[in-house]
């Protein structure tokens, strides 16, 4: 009976879920290698060297690990990467091993739209030009999380996403827009339910605004939940242009 109830429990799991792999990069790894020899819920020793290379492994509801190190993404190599989409129960995932991973970037990092993604336990640094994390305001995402991200020194928004149902949370958005001819908001979010929570936004520059949930075109901004923040030197914290909106325990 033990048995045959693991054996329909196992066939109860979201198929997406009980196939998901996790594919893994390290700056002592080489592109050449496959992606069969880079795969592994453990740390499997062989790895991819780049972002892009082993964004390429991925299918909906993997799992791309980046261990600790620098690595940098060229301009010449975001044409609209492609993540595919994940489920409620098994998001698309990309992640690093907290501050030590770190990525620079000087285009918008992740151009294209799908949906069920997160992000986590990276840190992107822009080196003060227009890098950052999320979508062209005409690519439409939806259930995107960002966790325990840091965005630093953009001549852009940190974040933009053009999306419906995103949670951005414990992360660091500090120095966007840098310069005065390049005036960015910590978070730019075209997006309706979201839920914005226990993050740090720090000296926004310029005339912009820590963070905006913004109404653009059929995208209302509705129910933008913001709590427990921290917002610090922005020229304005929060700006909200939607309805049913939720405003509580920020400093």
């Amino acid at each position: 009976m033990k048995i045959l109830l693991c054996v329909v429990a196992l066939l109860l799991l979201p198929l997406s879920s009980a196939w998901a792999t996790k594919y893994w990069i390290a700056t002592t790894g080489s592109d050449a290698n496959a992606c069969a020899s880079v795969d592994g819920e453990a740390d499997p020793g062989v790895y991819k060297a780049s972002l892009l290379s082993a964004w390429g492994c991925l299918t909906g509801g993997d799992t791309l690990h980046a261990k600790a190190g620098t690595y940098s993404v060229a301009n010449s190599q975001l044409n609209n990467p492609t993540l595919h989409n994940g489920t409620s129960g098994a998001p698309t995932i990309v992640e690093g091993e907290g501050k030590t991973t770190t990525i620079f970037v000087q285009s918008t990092l992740y151009q294209t739209g799908p949906h069920y993604v997160t992000f986590r336990d990276f840190k992107i640094d822009a080196q003060l030009t227009g890098g950052n994390l999320g979508t062209a305001s005409s690519t439409a995402c939806s259930h995107v999380t960002v966790e325990r991200v840091w965005v630093l020194d953009s001549n852009n928004s940190g974040l933009s996403f053009n999306c419906s149902f995103i949670t951005v949370r414990y992360s660091t958005l500090q120095n966007a827009g840098i310069t005065a001819s390049n005036q960015a908001h910590g978070a730019y979010l075209q997006a309706t339910d979201v839920l914005f929570e226990y993050n740090e936004v720090l000296n926004t520059r310029g005339t912009w605004y820590g963070l905006q949930c913004y109404k653009s075109g059929s995208v209302n901004a509705d129910r933008c939940i913001v709590r427990y923040n921290t917002f610090q030197d922005n020229y304005a914290d929060l700006v909200l242009d939607g309805n049913d909106d939720q405003v509580y325990g920020n400093i």
